[in-house]
């Protein structure tokens, strides 16, 4: 059993001094020792004597090896501390020398001048290094989703000589502390972890703005995640750290970089191990499984997921094609029969299929690697036509002309879009996605479209006509007085990026109490309130406002009845297992509420009046809604196994 001595504060300094001058970044100062004997001497020379010990005297009773053979030969001293879940033991000492390594030292007090105080995050720090020294091998920049003051950037940017690296670290935090409306049901209701976090983010970002300014090529992007995921430019990755204290929003992020990740990649998720945190253990878990990789626990309460380089193709192989061999019977056909049509300058069909793959890192990249021409010539033959459609099922292996149903997911503001976005991206990881706004629907062409299983975003109507003729086509419709309360609650409670699309209706919000707010002129405020949906379903996403006329609501009407699936808010979770059952999709993920306000009051509360101007100012919107009620009665009804209701 080990005894713990409380040394004197002489002792301490004393100590401390002895250890660096060894090269030890000196943590905590304790001593112990598990023989009573040389336990009793050391309190004899240190506590009881008449005036100090002699340096010599105490450097040679700390210079004693310790008579235990399962122990290093160190000295009586070692540095105990119990911080990352890491315990240092007389009998089982964990080797620790990177706290000797200089380089280590001044990351580490560099970080901690910026963090305020030492926060006692060896081991974390230590793991967190070590991966960003991996991912420096490798192309792609650093991404961290919980940033605080920054400790952790602030040490991988010292450790490594940034400046010289041709990366970028894009940081990315609330810096206000946890949003609400992206916390699971467990999360909400552990009002002491939420009251925790409070006085940590007050008043932090303008400081962590400053020091970040003395490193290049750093990138604060402040708001909300997911908000704010796609509202700057990333490509490759090759660092990722997650540390936002909450399920939904570190879950939302790693499925939003998984395909920017390059192979080797580091994922570091900061909460996996701790029994506080288990809604991140199981949701990653969960995330793990669907990408058939495996996460590593850490004792230090950390998760360490390393991105195979094989992941997105063999998964899909052996999801899809059963197996490695069926693929390569469909690229021999392929490439045969591209052989003995002079298509391809290639004689041997073997080296053209070991070119192709080995050039383009997998299949599904040789396959996009052969022109559509070649595809079409192809497609002339019956013999790779009967490869391709009885070995290659897979919707992202095939080309074009036979690639099969394409979802795609219009998202109308605050309809319960963002919740069922993240459904499906978790309930389809290996599907090729495109999430884009208006102006980057028109950016990509009918073509490039095509080339994606997953469409989601605030694209209109009209855009759709870009998607593959063979499309699965999927909105929610919302209770309009509903969705215009929903609306100006949500702006008043808004965290995430303030920019010129939403500056106005936030300060609006803010500003005015809810009637003055469905009253006002403000261009972005009168977008919100007044028929937004009929809007989105009747025309082009340029169409100036003024134009909402009755015309644009038969429109409205048409596009609305020639869509796959009609989702009604206020009926969520049945939309969702209806849809997933009419696209043949068997696991319907647990299903959550995400982007919600809370604490915003219920439509009962508000007062006639409010609703009655509301109601003036929808008139098409309502007529709209009641043809979507309609529209979802006749779809349960149509989908096994659900009869209307």
């Amino acid at each position: 059993m080990s005894i713990h001595l409380q040394p004197t504060r002489w002792v301490k300094s004393f100590i401390r001094k002895f250890l660096n001058r060894r090269g030890y970044l000196v943590v905590r100062t304790e001593l112990f020792t598990a023989d009573q004997a040389e336990l009793q001497q050391l309190r004899h020379a240190v506590q009881g004597a008449a005036a100090p010990v002699a340096s010599a005297d105490l450097l040679e009773l700390l210079s004693q090896p310790v008579p235990s053979p399962s122990r290093p030969a160190a000295g009586l001293y070692t540095p105990i501390f119990s911080y990352d879940g890491l315990i240092n033991d007389p009998k089982v000492i964990h080797n620790h020398d990177f706290m000797r390594n200089p380089r280590y030292i001044k990351a580490y007090e560099v970080a901690e001048r910026a963090l305020g105080y030492d926060h006692k995050m060896f081991w974390r720090l230590h793991v967190a290094l070590w991966c960003a020294t991996q991912a420096q091998k490798l192309p792609g920049d650093f991404v961290e989703c919980g940033v605080w003051r920054g400790f952790l950037a602030t040490a991988i940017m010292n450790y490594i000589p940034w400046p010289s690296e041709d990366k970028q670290f894009y940081l990315f935090d609330t810096w206000e502390g946890l949003d609400e409306r992206f916390l699971t049901e467990g999360e909400r209701n552990n009002k002491a972890k939420l009251e925790h976090f409070k006085p940590y983010y007050a008043n932090q970002y303008e400081s962590v703005k400053t020091h970040f300014s003395n490193y290049p090529n750093v990138h604060l992007i402040k708001g909300s995640v997911p908000e704010t995921l796609g509202t700057v430019e990333i490509g490759s990755i090759s660092y990722l750290s997650l540390d936002m204290n909450c399920a939904p929003p570190e879950l939302a992020a790693a499925e939003y970089f998984w395909d920017r990740i390059v192979p080797g990649g580091m994922i570091l998720l900061d909460d996996y191990g701790f029994v506080s945190y288990e809604d991140q253990k199981r949701g990653f878990d969960d995330f793990a499984a669907k990408h058939g990789v495996e996460i590593l626990a850490l004792p230090t309460g950390q998760g360490l997921l390393i991105k195979p380089a094989s992941t997105e193709h063999s998964q899909q192989i052996r999801a899809t094609f059963g197996n490695v061999a069926g693929v390569e019977a469909v690229m021999r056909s392929v490439v045969k029969i591209l052989t003995q049509e002079g298509i391809n300058s290639q004689p041997n069909a073997e080296t053209n299929i070991g070119n192709l793959v080995g050039l383009y890192h997998g299949y599904r990249s040789a396959y996009h690697a052969v022109s559509q021409n070649k595809f079409a010539r192809v497609n002339e033959s019956e013999q790779a036509r009967a490869a391709y459609t009885s070995q290659a099922k897979s919707r992202t292996y095939l080309p074009t002309m036979l690639k099969p149903r394409q979802l795609a997911f219009m998202h109308i503001g605050k309809t319960a879009g963002t919740s069922f976005h993240y459904l499906l991206r978790r309930a389809m990881p290996l599907a090729a996605v495109f999430n884009g706004s208006p102006e980057q629907y028109d950016l990509v062409t009918k073509e490039g479209l095509e080339e994606y299983d997953l469409l989601l975003g605030h694209f209109s109507f009209w855009q759709s006509q870009k998607f593959r003729r063979n499309k699965y086509l999927i909105t929610f419709l919302r209770e309009p007085v509903d969705r215009v309360v929903s609306s100006y609650f949500f702006l008043r409670s808004w965290k995430g990026v303030i920019d010129d699309t939403n500056r106005e209706a936030i300060e609006a919000s803010r500003q005015l109490d809810l009637m003055d707010f469905v009253r006002s002129n403000v261009a972005h405020v009168r977008a919100i309130v007044e028929n937004h949906q009929t809007y989105v379903l009747g025309a082009d996403w340029r169409t100036p406002r003024s134009q909402i006329k009755p015309s644009l609501l038969e429109e409205a009407i048409q596009h609305l009845q020639s869509i796959q699936f009609v989702g009604l808010t206020e009926r969520y979770d049945e939309s969702v297992r209806l849809i997933f059952s009419d696209i043949e999709l068997d696991d319907v993920p647990p299903i959550e509420r995400l982007n919600f306000t809370p604490q915003r009051p219920a439509i009962n509360d508000i007062s006639m009046e409010v609703r009655s101007l509301i109601e003036e100012k929808n008139q098409f919107d309502i007529r709209l809604y009641e043809e979507a009620r309609r529209l979802f009665d006749e779809q349960a009804s149509r989908i096994k196994g659900f009869g209307q209701r």
